[in-house]
């Protein structure tokens, strides 16, 4: 009998050591938070992964043409498609795919993950850590800036949702709220922050900071900021009216070659 007990204990035993392993697994396909944002490239992924999510905002449902010119008097619907009348008529509801703003708030917590945990990464060198918080405020400012614009007022987070006992669901703050509060301090951190040495026409840099700066103060019609900003981006001697030649014979030209000097694009045949 004892026998019996000694040999049911150890098989317990090894059946507890074997479920605490197997429960004790990470994940093979991603990192918990625990894990990440520990490496520079854990900080270039998570850089990456914030303008993924404007990718996600911008294409399929919740599309830049639906949140803008779609809703205006230059479309009209075709058929006879519940969405598209709804749509053209700006008549917005709670199932309309496009009235989502599901991935504006991804994005919004992906940047929010950023700021809090880029400062602790040791690797990174002061103008790297700097460049990609400057990135990651200047996207969530983009966000919160297109999501007043659409839906007027809107819950405001600002730090990672990390604690299930808190309630994720807020209040919504009124559009001035957001913008004297969140979008303007947001875009004023990334331009101190952002490596003004830095021309990278594929990431967020100093002139695309005070763009969008620039136009959220003309939303305020505060005329003395849009021209004090506007001054600035003009300073940078980076952005002129496309010449005569060479002509851009399609939009993607631009970007294709690189060009950082010119912002308006001379069409060709398309």
């Amino acid at each position: 009998m004892k026998r019996f007990i000694y040999i049911l204990i150890a098989s317990l035993s090894l059946l507890i050591a074997g479920c605490k392993k197997k429960l004790d697994q990470q994940p093979i396909s991603s990192l918990s938070r625990e894990l990440f944002w520990k490496t520079a490239e854990h900080a270039l992924l998570g850089n990456a992964a914030n303008y993924d999510g404007i990718q996600k905002s911008f294409s399929g449902n919740g599309s830049f043409t639906e949140w803008g010119d779609a809703r205006s008097d230059n479309f009209t619907y075709g058929g006879t498609g519940e969405n598209q009348i709804n749509v053209v008529l700006n008549a917005l509801n709670s199932t309309t795919g496009s009235a989502s703003w599901n991935n504006i708030y991804l994005t919004i917590a992906r940047t929010n993950d950023a700021i809090k945990y880029l400062p602790g990464i040791s690797e990174l060198s002061e103008v790297q850590r700097n460049n990609y918080l400057a990135q990651a405020y200047g996207i969530r400012a983009y966000m919160y800036w297109w999501a007043v614009r659409l839906w007027g007022a809107v819950p405001v987070r600002l730090t990672p949702y990390e604690d299930i006992n808190e309630n994720p669901n807020l209040p919504r703050s009124s559009a001035d709220s957001v913008i004297n509060n969140v979008i303007i301090p947001d875009l004023l951190k990334a331009n101190n922050l952002v490596d003004k040495t830095s021309t990278n026409v594929f990431e967020l840099n100093t002139g695309g900071i005070l763009a969008i700066l620039a136009e959220v103060y003309l939303w305020k019609k505060d005329y003395t900021n849009v021209i004090s900003t506007t001054d600035q981006l003009i300073a940078l001697n980076r952005y002129a009216l496309t010449p005569s030649t060479p002509v851009f014979l399609t939009y993607k030209d631009i970007f294709v070659s690189g060009n950082t000097k010119h912002f308006i694009i001379k069409m060709g045949n398309e």
